[in-house]
């Protein structure tokens, strides 16, 4: 699991994420059983942490959010 690379998604990527990684955990493991156990805990490890990730998400602000926000603050709107 690469967490900078998923610290970095965007909320519809992490969702997408997991739906992936749940098929790709259901196809290979449930009903297939050619994945191993190792790597199908792996899988849930990362599911639980794209699912932390999306329950605590914040979207970075980049320069032009502060300055909108800044300016709000300044005219009271």
């Amino acid at each position: 699991m690469n967490k900078e690379y998923l610290d970095n998604l965007s909320k519809d990527q992490l969702d997408t994420r997991i739906y992936n990684l749940n098929n790709e955990l259901n196809q290979e493991w449930h009903l297939e059983r050619i994945m191993s156990l190792k790597t199908a805990m792996n899988l849930q490890s990362e599911i639980a942490y794209c699912k932390a990730l999306l329950e605590n998400f914040k979207p970075e602000e980049n320069q032009s959010d502060r300055f909108h926000r800044h300016m709000e603050n300044i005219n009271g709107e």
